[in-house]
């Protein structure tokens, strides 16, 4: 019998290919993903023993993918194999248990174990006790490990320097072997989904059951170049290749990880001294104690960053609070400066004075109808008394071409209003937690590129409009699964080209913009002409009025207007600013005045405007009234159903939501689908500017059921 183990390793390779051969042909989900040998981009082995030859160390740290393999691979060999084996450097005692094969094709990725039973390798895991940890690279007690979901993961840490193992999954931690970990400490960093949340839960129980030494990302921390968070599912792999992209080395990558933030979890056991505990009741002079806190916070807030780290350890222990929570604290403090509160003038502010100094700013650099010059002051006033109000109506810049002076308007109110926060395309995550812990009034421009499609940003923007209505739940898994509230009402500036949804539309103050004239005379808006020392100091006045003046705002009740109650409700606050003002009568025309403006129509109320105007008899068979619509040159039916005509299903699916059906009437000597112009009269009626024909005689028609 043949001991040699290296002839026993060439075997065990030999018969891996002839099961991935034989899995690319039979497995369902690799033919339904149309992979290939050239799709094949790792293999990992897990071993009986968790920890390879520290000899090995440097050729183990390095992974070869599947782009180095073969560019015209036509079979999976074993000059392949041995290429994208990633832990083919081993001791002599380890005994494979079973590799994992990964292909990532354009339709995803293949991730299956296969074990060898002594002839051959099988498809799934060998029946084990407990599975072993994956660890390419040797560990040792006192060495930090960084604690991650795949393989994939594992070595994107390997290659920067970090040392770094997976349990394989969220299923499988209840039966893996952590020991090797005892006496080390373990970062945790998980995927950024529910998956995710439920194994890092899971491993924080098995850990604390073992005693190991352990905190978790912080993954709200975990910054891309572009200073957004991590997208949705992201994980450690994709923050490191999103530096690698920005330009970044491995040093520098690794010491950007070391320095994210972590937490550690509450229900860890401490090691600390007891005696260091301050000695004092902590329910005693509770309100003392925050102060302190707060002070200090200020204090190491605006330290040095090395003179920081040197404090914050005793700080945290004069306290008692956990070091890590102390510089979150510490960085939402120094955070908190990117949005500054803006301090009221010392002196009184007239209304009058303060309303006519507002108007000459936008008269002076704007282009615009006098109505939005009205609409314009009250909204920047409003930014400052949020705090009062049910509703705050979006402020929305649109125009139908470039050149108009959306973004010109949109800087005028960055330089107004109360806490302005200019961002371009936020994620979820980033905007209501702005909202939520600094409140500004968030500005954002090129909407059309980026928000109409995006029904989850635009439903939780959509939230900020009414107080009643403006807490987005999320759960937080670093607090144990405790559901935090996150309240994204206040006051928001957008601008872009076209149309928004309905929804979207109906909640905001519309700005329309047009292309100035030769005859039109107005001044450049820069930091010459418009200083900021002289805008710093409006901020300031506005600011003044509205400290003044927030209780008697809050007292004026205005009477119903002949305006819908959207309208009502989106002007409400502004004419109550302007009854103090004393400007009511002027905020009152431009009120009604851009409410009685023709608004856009939405689809369906196009569709029953068009249908209107082809409908020129008692009834007309379904076909008939199809061809006047796709026909008309004029209406955009022809090529509404992605560049083709609307169908009859379509039509009929459309008019299905005004209670409106195609039925079946006697068309001369035959019958057929059609509709009856009478039941489309009081839908007419209902949505859409009274504009009927007179000359069209409606009569009853005989029904087939």
């Amino acid at each position: 019998m043949n001991t040699n183990p290296n002839t026993q390793l060439n075997i065990n390779k030999e018969a891996l290919q002839k099961a991935i051969k034989w899995a690319l042909s039979h497995d369902k989900q690799l033919l339904a993903k149309q992979a290939k040998d050239e799709h094949l981009t790792a293999i990992y082995r897990y071993y009986s023993t968790n920890t390879p030859n520290p000899s090995n160390h440097q050729n183990n740290a390095t992974m070869d993918n599947a782009a180095g393999v073969s560019d015209t691979a036509k079979q999976i060999d074993e000059q392949n194999l041995s290429k994208l084996d990633i832990t083919k450097s081993i001791n002599d005692t380890p005994k494979e248990l079973f590799v994992k094969v990964r292909f990532d094709t354009d339709k995803g990725k293949w991730i299956k174990p296969f074990y060898f039973d002594g002839q051959k390798y099988k498809l799934g895991e060998p029946n084990l006790t407990q599975k072993p940890l994956y660890l390419p690279q040797p560990i040792y007690q006192g060495d930090t490990v960084y604690l991650v979901e795949g393989e994939k993961c594992v070595h994107a840490l390997l290659d920067i320097g970090l040392l770094a193992t997976t349990t394989g999954g969220a299923t499988t931690i209840g039966k893996c072997d952590l020991t090797p970990l005892l006496g080390c400490h373990c970062i945790l960093w998980r995927d950024n989904d529910d998956s995710g949340h439920k194994w890092q839960d899971e491993l924080i129980t098995a850990l604390n059951g073992l005693n190991i030494s352990h905190s978790v990302m912080d993954i709200a921390g975990v910054l891309l170049p572009n200073n957004q968070p991590l997208a949705d599912k992201g994980d450690c792999y994709d923050y490191i290749y999103s530096w690698y992209e920005y330009g970044e080395d491995d040093n520098g990558i690794k010491d950007m990880i070391q320095a994210l933030p972590t937490i550690t979890p509450v229900n860890q056991n401490s090691t600390d001294n007891p005696n260091d505990t301050p000695n004092y009741d902590y329910m005693d002079n509770l309100v003392e104690q925050e102060q302190k806190l707060k002070q200090a916070i200020d204090e190491l807030a605006r330290l040095p960053e090395l003179q920081q780290l040197l404090a914050i350890g005793k700080v945290s222990k004069h306290f008692g609070i956990p070091k890590d929570k102390l510089t979150c604290l510490v960085n939402e403090r120094k955070q908190g400066d990117f949005i500054p509160e803006i301090t009221p003038s010392g002196e009184f502010v007239d209304g009058i004075t303060l309303y006519k100094e507002l108007y000459t700013l936008i008269n002076e650099h704007i282009c615009i109808e006098e109505p939005y010059k009205v609409a314009f002051v009250l909204w920047v006033i409003m930014t400052y008394l949020t705090d009062i109000a049910e509703i705050l109506p979006i402020a929305w810049i649109t125009a139908p071409e470039k050149a108009c002076g959306k973004s010109t308007l949109l800087g005028l109110f960055g330089r107004l209003v109360n806490k302005p926060y200019e961002t371009v395309n936020p994620s979820q995550a980033v905007f209501y937690r702005i909202m939520e812990y600094y409140k500004p009034t968030l500005l954002l421009d090129e909407v059309d590129n980026y928000l109409k499609d995006n029904k989850e940003l635009l439903t939780v923007i959509n939230a900020g409009y009414s107080i009643h209505a403006c807490n987005i739940a999320r759960v937080n898994m670093d607090k144990s699964g405790a559901v935090d509230n996150y309240s994204v009402f206040g006051a928001r500036v957008f601008s872009g080209i076209g149309e928004m949804n309905g929804t979207f539309a109906s909640r905001a103050i519309r700005f329309n913009m047009k292309r100035k004239g030769k005859d039109d005379k107005i001044k450049r808006l820069n930091r010459k002409t418009l200083t900021k020392s002289y805008t710093d100091q409006v901020q300031q006045r506005i600011k003044r009025w509205a400290v003044d003046n927030t209780h008697k705002v809050q007292a004026v009740d205005i009477p119903l207007l002949d305006i819908t109650d959207r309208d009502f409700d989106n002007w409400y606050i502004l004419l109550q600013i302007a009854h103090v003002l004393g400007v009511y009568d002027e905020a009152l025309q431009a009120c009604l005045s851009l409410c009685h403006q023709e608004k856009e129509l939405s689809l369906n109320e196009q569709l029953l405007m068009d249908i209107r105007e082809v409908f020129n008899q008692p009834r007309m068979r379904s076909v008939e009234l199809l061809e006047k619509l796709n026909n008309d040159p004029m209406m955009n039916w022809q090529t509404y159903n992605n560049g083709q005509p609307l169908t009859a299903r379509q039509l009929a699916n459309k008019l299905k939501s005004f209670n409106i059906k195609p039925e079946k009437y006697r068309f001369g000597d035959s019958t057929t689908k059609g509709y009856e112009l009478a039941k489309f009269i009081s839908i007419f009626n209902k949505y859409l500017p009274k504009q009927i024909d007179d000359d069209i005689e409606i009569w009853d028609t005989p029904h087939i059921p």
